[in-house]
């Protein structure tokens, strides 16, 4: 898959933003495709977002399906006004497979064996975990996406996504 880079008329931004700090940031635990809340501190992170995102003449948000993101999208959205905000599920978070609810701690301790080729790997050493190829796909699905809106006349548009995801994006 490859990216078509057209060339685009006007000027614009993209603003990637990963969720605010959820429960089980504070716990220190494998997220992955798991729909976990915000805190109350990640509840203001987001708002924090919104006001310094007020005056931006944002669009449209895109944002990933799992809840810490909607619930963070609808945050931001509340901040700026009324906009569209649209799921995408090539937002979502790389899936951790069996590394998913557990603390690294506990995962070297479960699975030694997958965290040693974690270790060495990433998620390609981890058994049924998503691999990098698949990552990538979806990013530039993602960047596609976001040049066909801009051609649309959305020239300001956040992403909220996942630490994963925001390393192929950026």
């Amino acid at each position: 898959m490859k990216l078509n880079f057209t060339k685009l008329q006007g000027q614009g931004n993209f603003y990637f933003i990963r969720h605010g700090q959820s429960i089980w940031n504070i716990d220190k635990k494998v997220q992955g495709r798991n729909d976990v809340p915000l805190t109350e501190k990640g509840e203001e992170q987001a708002r924090a977002t919104g006001v310094w995102l007020k005056d931006k003449d944002i669009t449209h948000i895109a944002t990933s399906p799992l809840y810490r993101c909607r619930q963070t999208a609808a945050i931001i959205g509340n901040e700026i006004g009324a906009i569209p905000i649209e799921s995408r599920q090539e937002l979502l978070e790389v899936d951790t497979s069996i590394f998913s609810g557990h603390s690294l701690e506990e995962v070297a301790v479960l699975y030694p064996e997958q965290w040693e080729n974690f270790m060495r790997y990433s998620w390609e050493g981890v058994d049924g975990a998503e691999k990098i190829d698949s990552l990538k796909k979806r990013c530039i699905v993602h960047w596609q996406y976001l040049m066909d809106l801009f051609k649309q006349g959305n020239q300001n548009i956040v992403s909220i996504t996942h630490a994963g995801c925001l390393q192929w994006l950026i």
